[in-house]
């Protein structure tokens, strides 16, 4: 079983962060584990949880092709039975609903595994 490198944190979600944490607003579920690789005073708030997408929805089933491991764009699309730029769409979707998921290059993606404290 092969292991997925860490991502190296973005300046964009970073600054995010920061942003998040002294504005006393609730960090999303990654804010505090790339505030923490740059060395910096993390989010005191609790972490939004991720929403959870309609049972059978496509956006569900993108996210349950994750839970299996990494997967490529075009594996995603013909598990889906989508077109490549629908995975993408969906994919940037599930991120916005608060679920950690990085690109482990060439167009692999996974989901990152996190806890959201209660």
């Amino acid at each position: 079983m092969s292991t997925i490198p860490k991502p190296e944190p973005d300046a964009k979600r970073v600054a995010a962060a920061r942003r998040r944490r002294d504005a006393g607003e609730r960090p999303l579920v990654w804010d505090n584990e790339l505030l923490r690789v740059c060395d910096e005073r993390t989010n005191p708030a609790p972490a939004v949880a991720p929403t959870i997408p309609e049972p059978g929805s496509e956006s569900a089933r993108a996210l349950g092709a994750l839970f299996g491991g990494a997967a490529t764009v075009s594996e995603m699309a013909r598990r889906l039975g989508v077109g490549e730029a629908r995975v993408r769409t969906l994919l940037d979707g599930l991120r916005s609903d608060g679920w950690w998921i990085e690109c482990a290059g060439g167009s692999r993606f996974y989901l990152v595994a996190h806890q959201i404290a209660a």
